[in-house]
């Protein structure tokens, strides 16, 4: 592309030619007059009197222009006025008002017309006449026609107006087949001299023998726009039951109505002024009486039995039919009253059971509002109910037991005793013991005996009336006692002792602990000293010089006799704090064989520390090789294939603390028989008797295993992993013999309960059955305790129905099943409560939601076994009017126009965390109106308003959303208009004013300014928010668009001036377009609506080192500036401009082979900032003054800048935020020829760290001006 040497790519508009294209925006408005006259006064102002006929005049004045015609749009108050009936063109269908006139007579006459009531241009402030004629040709001025109206009422002033405003718009044609605005328009003022009577009431209904001096203030009713009051004449019509009387000073009138009769009669009063005119209005009176009631002596009825009380016989009224009259009743709660006729009759029936005196208050009305009242006396004597059963208990009781929770008052009720002075007596009960004890019933259970007794409870009132009801016992045995959990070893140093509460690890789930009772029992050759407190404390004493290991077996038994226990096994530690090694079991194994049976943590006791925190070292024999676990102390044993025999091998434990003790284990080592003929010996060795005594009880809790039965205890005659092992029987378990530890494992399904009974059988090599047992399994359900978070919190927008909860957010236990539980909830407003089926989430509803507030609700759970928690709830219900909630990064409102349907603005609620909920989305011009939402995944929710034509004004919208507790909001506003292509208009909104023309679109179309946030660029700097014009019809003319410098963040201080710019989605970067600089704004012409904003470019362009040569010896250079833009480009010689072509491509200047020397390059972009460098030309672009790229980059906290000259001079080097403002002056003076580094520690001029981001760095010399970008990552 080839320019002049200064060469401007494109300059601002004018303030001169901006002026002048804005007084092109509005037309001038056409100079016609329009008046309404009087056509024979010729004025516009005229008087006449009521039934005067007004001849109005349409005069039309053109100033002197010519004009084609004119339509003319008419109203006037039917009140005042009437049209004549005189059809002025009767040729013509249809009623003509209008008679033609002399100006504008060579035209047609369009319309002639008085309109109907539902034409659709028809007001409803009058009546309405249209005139209108086209196709004329004329100037000057005259009347266009006349037409006739009637003065039918007085008027002080009204006028016959000309309509500018309705569907059928006054305008003036002009030849050019346009239309206009009449400059000057003058209504017809009239004054109606009259007389007229207003104010005074249609009707009057007056009590028999009243006086009325307060209803016909005449003087005050007249109107008479030339008279006083004192100079009207006053008549009023004769009356036959009425007496009537005017004071002639006051104009008051008084009538008097008849004491004995109820007359109704028409009056009709007459005011007539001096000039002989009169008017005259009707009043209809009517007398009317009162009805009358006459008091009852006092009602008396029984208890639960309505009175039915004939009013007719109490009521009189001698001019109403009783059909026409209306009742009103005042009854206490203890009565109610319903009255139904005629004829009349009041029912009054007394609530159940309820027995004393009550006043009732009747009011009885007329259709005139005339009414009397009286109290009726009600007497309600009591009679005497039987006593009611309420209820049939069950009660189930462990034998032994009692239970008082049965009480009379809930068992029964009598309307007139209170339940302790019924007579409570009882039959059946043969087994079971009743006692009562005040109103509580006392049931005991016997001790030996099991069943259910069915009971007869009966209560004897006062009266001796009587009520029964079943009550049913079932005494059930009662549940052993279990140890969950307990020791299983206690190492007690010589002459110390140990306390062990039993308590602790004991459950009973029918008796409390409180009456279990402790045992203790010893080897009969025990040397420890135990003692059993009645709490279940167990005192051990070790004696001096104790060593060994005792076994003691706790029993715990309940009252009715059943017990559980357990074995302690006691290891007698030396006193000095050694670690004891409790004898180890000798080891079989076969030659080759490996055998890890041992866990050593089982056979070593330190009073002082754990098992897992001793260290261990095994010392083997010849043939075997001994190692133990360092993390699980298992004594591993592998032997050679050639050794037999027995062994011996050493074992040595340390404790942290350094001492040591140490200790053997017997191996016993069969050997391998090489020869494979196998001679059976002819008299086998008759083997050992094999026994298994009587296994334990073993006691588990469902879901848990127990391990705590060593077979090798019970074992005689035979080693564990001599038998195979069979447990058979478990209906609630799995069981099975470890073979490796020797112990009986039984594990209980997490929902057993109760007994069980394991058949365990040991069988040889051959299958034989050689011991059997039965095992006794206890298993025992561990009841989760019941909690409620004490005070929780939830938050709902003001319009949710159903505040949804999650159960775990209220329960502190979480071993408890929600689904287990019933829940109610309860608030001192109304409150619902369900659950969902699907996801058990409590929901709440009600009146608690429907204010905005905090409300408390105290929610209630009951497990199945009848234990009840509460705990409370705030429950916040949360505004939806945007007056809370906090703003967060990453949730906002998006709008953008519908590319397709340009009605609607596409409206997208956005969630970049993706953490939210369903957001509410709002609307307001007025009021607040919900937007409809649906989710597009990612956290976006998508909703849309639409552009209806004639909408005007500011539209806010608000999401809002939950994020936990915390409302979240963020709004956004837009400004709307709707345009017409016959009118220009200015629209305004957010700091932007959008000038249109008229004919900027072709129809009705509805115009936007939609505000958003824009990011500064690294060269470009925000001055205002962005502005999307948008419109629902293309933009067919020019239009002026202003905006104002907004206050955005930044540096106070600086520049505020700066561009319009117009976002270019193509190229994804800000496009400048320049404008008008005003006071505090920017105005340009645009001819395409879209994203603009007011940006302030103040970054040099760059000139950029790389050369590269083409193949006809030119030179080029790289100019680039992300800003405004490159402008213009010129060559200086010794700043002489010099004249040569300019070959840029919007990249690269390419320099013609023909220029040599030293040549100034310079550049400068559309916002008026420069660059410059000189460039030595002899046919390329010598290495010269260069600003390398900085090391290292990104960097972090300091970094190098590469310097070359090629010249000494004077060098100036800066540092430049993202927003343009210098920060650091790093060089400022004398540098020689060469190459040089610069250190910048990522601080400003005052010694301060500056934040991580983007910076320029820049060079001034006298051999140019180059520009570098960096970035500081802290």
């Amino acid at each position: 592309m080839a320019h002049d040497c200064i060469h401007a790519l494109k300059r601002p508009l004018g303030l001169v030619a901006l002026l002048i294209f804005l007084g092109f925006l509005v037309d001038p408005l056409m100079a016609a007059q329009l008046q309404l006259r009087h056509a024979t006064a010729g004025a516009s102002q005229t008087q006449v009197l009521v039934g005067d006929i007004i001849d109005v005049a349409l005069w039309i004045d053109s100033e002197g222009s010519q004009i084609s015609g004119a339509a003319i749009f008419l109203t006037f108050d039917e009140d005042v006025f009437e049209i004549i009936d005189e059809d002025k063109e009767p040729a013509i269908a249809g009623f003509q008002p209008f008679a033609r006139g002399g100006f504008l007579s060579n035209g047609e006459v369009f319309r002639n017309a008085w309109l109907e009531a539902d034409d659709p241009a028809a007001s409803p402030l009058g009546e309405q006449i249209d005139y209108s004629v086209v196709r004329a040709s004329d100037s000057g001025s005259g009347q266009i026609a006349t037409f006739q109206l009637r003065a039918r009422a007085p008027a002080s002033a009204v006028d016959i107006r000309i309509d500018e405003t309705g569907l059928r718009e006054t305008r003036v044609f002009l030849p050019d087949g346009s239309s206009d605005a009449f400059r000057f328009i003058t209504p017809l003022s009239v004054v109606v001299r009259g007389i007229g009577i207003q104010g005074l009431p249609e009707e009057l209904v007056l009590a028999r023998g009243q006086v009325d001096t307060t209803s016909f203030r005449l003087a005050s009713a007249l109107f008479d726009p030339l008279y006083d009051p004192s100079e009207i004449q006053w008549e009023v019509s004769d009356s036959r039951s009425f007496g009537l009387e005017i004071d002639p000073e006051t104009s008051l009138l008084t009538i008097r109505a008849p004491g004995d009769t109820s007359p109704w009669e028409r009056l009709t009063i007459t005011a007539t002024n001096p000039d002989g005119q009169s008017t005259s209005v009707e009043v209809d009176v009517f007398v009317n009486a009162a009805p009358s009631l006459t008091a009852p002596e006092p009602l008396v009825t029984v208890e639960d039995v309505p009175y039915e009380l004939n009013l007719t016989g109490l009521l009189n009224d001698p001019d109403t039919p009783a059909s026409r009259l209306s009742w009103e009743i005042d009854a206490p709660a203890d009565v109610s009253v319903d009255i139904t006729g005629p004829p009349w009759t009041a029912t009054i029936t007394p609530e159940d059971d309820w027995h004393g005196t009550a006043q009732i208050g009747l009011t009885v009305y007329d259709q005139y509002g005339f009414s009397d009242s009286e109290n009726v006396e009600i007497v309600v004597t009591s009679v005497n109910d039987p006593p009611v059963a309420l209820l049939s208990p069950n009660v189930q009781l462990t034998r032994g037991k009692q239970d008082s929770s049965l009480n009379v008052s809930a068992l029964f009720a009598d309307a007139e005793q209170a339940a302790g002075e019924m007579t409570l007596s009882w039959l059946g009960a043969d087994q079971v013991g009743i006692e009562q004890q005040g109103e509580a019933i006392l049931v005991t259970a016997p001790a030996s005996w099991l069943g259910s007794e069915e009971i007869q409870l009966q209560v004897t009132d006062a009266e001796g009336q009587t009520a029964s009801t079943l009550l049913t016992v079932t005494v059930v045995p009662s549940l052993a006692p279990a140890f969950l959990s307990p020791p299983s070893r206690l190492g007690l140093a010589a002459g110390q002792q140990s306390v062990i509460d039993l308590a602790d690890f004991t459950s009973d789930p029918d008796d409390p602990l409180e009456e279990l009772t402790w045992t203790a029992q010893a080897e009969i050759t025990s040397e420890l000293l135990v003692q059993m407190s009645a709490s279940g404390a167990a005192l051990i004493q070790a004696p001096d010089g104790y060593e060994g290991t005792e076994t003691i077996r706790f029993i715990v038994q309940d009252p009715s006799g059943e017990f559980t226990s357990f074995d302690l096994r006691v290891f007698g530690a030396p006193a000095g704090g050694d670690p004891l090694l409790i004898p180890l079991p000798s080891i079989d194994l076969p030659a080759g064989g490996v055998d890890a049976s041992i866990d050593l943590d089982a056979f070593v006791l330190d009073l002082d520390h754990d098992p897992d925190q001793m260290i261990w070292r095994a010392i083997g024999a010849p043939g075997l090789d001994v190692r133990v676990d360092p993390t699980s102390h298992v004594l591993s044993i592998s032997a050679a294939d050639s050794i037999s025999g027995a062994y011996q091998i050493g074992l040595e434990v340390t404790d942290p603390a350094g001492l040591f003790t140490s200790g053997l284990v017997d191996v016993f080592v069969t050997g391998t028989n090489q020869d494979s003929t196998v001679v059976p010996d002819p008299d086998p060795p008759v083997g050992p008797d094999i026994s298994l005594t009587s296994l334990p009880t073993l006691n588990v809790t469902a879901g848990t295993l127990a391990q705590t039965v060593n077979l090798a205890d019970y074992l005689q005659g035979a080693k564990v992993d001599d038998l195979s092992w069979e447990l058979t029987g478990g209906n609630q378990t799995q069981a099975y013999v470890d073979a490796t530890t020797g112990h009986l494992v039984v594990l209980a399904d997490a929902d057993a309960t109760g007994p069980e009974i394991l058949s365990l059988r040991g069988l040889d090599a051959f299958g034989n059955i050689v011991v059997e047992g039965l095992v006794g399994v206890q298993i025992t359900v561990v009841v989760p305790n019941l909690e409620l978070a004490e005070l929780s919190e939830s938050a709902i927008l003001f319009g949710d129905s159903l505040l949804s909860i999650d159960p775990s957010q209220i329960l502190i236990s979480s071993a408890v099943d929600p689904a287990t539980l019933v829940w109610s909830a309860s608030a001192t407003v109304g409150v619902d409560l369900e659950i969902d089926g699907d996801t058990g989430a409590l929901r709440l509803g009600g009146e608690i939601l429907n204010s905005v507030g905090g409300q408390m609700v105290t929610l209630q759970a009951r497990t199945p076994d009848g234990t009840v928690e509460e705990g409370r709830l705030l429950v916040q219900v949360l505004p939806i009017d945007g007056s809370a909630g906090n703003e967060r990064d990453g949730f906002e409102v998006a709008i953008i126009p519908n590319p397709i349907q340009p009605d609607y603005l596409n409206l997208y609620v956005v969630d970049s965390l993706m953490s939210l909920p369903a957001p509410r989305l709002r609307s307001r011009m007025v009021e607040w109106f919900d937007v409809g939402v649906n989710p597009l995944g990612h956290g976006i929710w998508q909703g849309s308003q639409i552009l209806a034509p004639g909408v005007e004004g500011t539209i806010e919208f608000l999401a809002l959303a939950l994020d936990g507790q915390t409302l979240l909001k963020h709004s956004r506003s837009i400004h709307v208009g709707t345009a017409t292509p016959a009118a220009g208009r200015i629209l305004s909104g957010g700091g932007a004013d959008l000038h249109l023309t008229s004919g900027s679109f072709d129809r009705e179309t509805v115009v936007a300014i939609i505000p958003s946030p824009i990011s500064p660029t690294v060269e470009l700097t925000p001055l205002s928010v962005g502005f999307e014009l948008h419109a629902t019809q293309p933009l067919q003319s020019n239009a002026v668009l202003e905006i104002e410098s907004a206050d955005l963040p930044g540096d106070p201080l600086a520049d505020r001036s700066g561009d319009l710019y117009r976002w270019d989605a193509a190229s994804s970067h800000w496009q400048f377009l320049g404008g008008e600089h005003l006071e505090g704004a920017v105005a340009i012409q645009i001819d395409r609506l879209g994203r603009y904003a007011l940006l302030a470019d103040r970054v040099t362009p760059v000139i950029e080192s790389a050369t590269r040569e083409s193949t006809d010896g030119s030179a080029r250079l790289r100019l680039t500036d992300g800003g405004s833009g490159v402008d213009e480009i010129s060559f200086q010689i010794d700043g002489a401009p010099l004249l040569a072509r300019i070959d840029y491509d919007g990249e690269w200047l390419t320099i013609p082979p023909a220029l040599s020397g030293s040549v100034t390059v310079r550049v400068s972009d559309h916002a008026g900032n420069v660059a410059q460098r000189i460039v030595e030309l002899g046919g390329s672009l010598p290495d010269g003054f260069d600003l390398a790229q900085n090391f290292p980059n990104p960097f972090n906290p300091e970094t190098t800048i590469p310097l070359t000259l090629t010249r000494a001079g004077v060098v100036r080097v800066e540092i430049i935020d993202a927003v343009g403002q210098r920060i650091r002056v790093l060089r400022d003076g004398e540098l020689s020829a060469g190459p040089h580094v610069l250190q910048w520690h990522g601080e400003d001029d005052t010694g301060r760290q500056v934040a991580s981001g983007i910076y320029l760095y820049r060079a001034i010399t006298d051999e140019g001006v180059k520009t570098r970008r960096m970035t500081l990552l802290r």
